[in-house]
């Protein structure tokens, strides 16, 4: 790669690994490479043992790394503002022969197009989940308990947190990544994060029911 100076550097995907030290423009401490995704183009920094969230820092904004450390060509603050949470994914389905597909993307962190980082034959998810099932984010956060599933549709009612105190999420089977039927668990391609912004918005592809909300299917 090229840094903004116009100096020849190591290429990214193979430079940037768990343990460098991460410094904004100005020179000042960002913190530790914690998790690298070389497929989309993010590295995962976390700050310090205080931070509750770490930021995911795609590999355009690098300009220089060296044995021991990576600069990167915006400030911290910008870094906070941009990058404080996991990439958005996108999810659509469309219909291919006889079959509805379902494609989840990202926005690429090398030159911000998407990528696919997930395909799923929605038939074939539809037939593989119970009522009863766990279902968990992408990054292994519980989301709850199947409580309800109509296989036609393609939606499902996961119930979660104590009796005297039960919410409800309404999940499209579209956000479904894998499911193990022996061990009755259901994996969404979103995150934890994901699925916390998403309640805030208008019902789409994931709503927050909280006793009125439905969708519009």
């Amino acid at each position: 790669m090229t840094n903004v100076q116009g100096i020849i550097t190591e290429d990214i995907a193979t430079a940037i690994r768990p343990g460098l030290t991460v410094f904004d423009r100005d020179g000042k401490r960002v913190g530790t490479v914690d998790m690298v995704d070389r497929i989309v183009g993010y590295f995962m920094v976390h700050e310090n043992s205080l931070s509750l969230s770490d930021l995911s820092i795609p590999f355009r904004v690098v300009s220089s790394i060296d044995p021991r450390e990576i600069f990167v060509s915006v400030t911290k603050l910008e870094l906070h503002r941009d990058f404080s949470s996991d990439p958005t994914t996108t999810t659509s389905v469309k219909r291919v022969g006889s079959r509805e597909i379902a494609t989840s993307t990202q926005p690429s962190g090398y030159d911000g197009m998407p990528v696919v980082i997930d395909r799923i034959d929605v038939d074939e998810v539809k037939a593989q989940i119970s009522i009863g099932d766990r279902v968990f984010t992408s990054d292994m956060a519980t989301v709850g308990t199947v409580k309800d599933y109509d296989p036609k549709t393609g939606w499902m009612t996961v119930e979660r947190g104590l009796p005297h105190d039960r919410e409800e999420l309404l999940l499209p089977i579209a956000l479904v990544e894998t499911v193990d039927p022996d061990a009755r668990e259901v994996f969404l391609v979103r995150s934890q994060e994901e699925l916390r912004r998403t309640r805030r918005r208008e019902p789409a592809q994931v709503v927050y029911l909280g006793g009125q909300t439905r969708p519009r299917i």
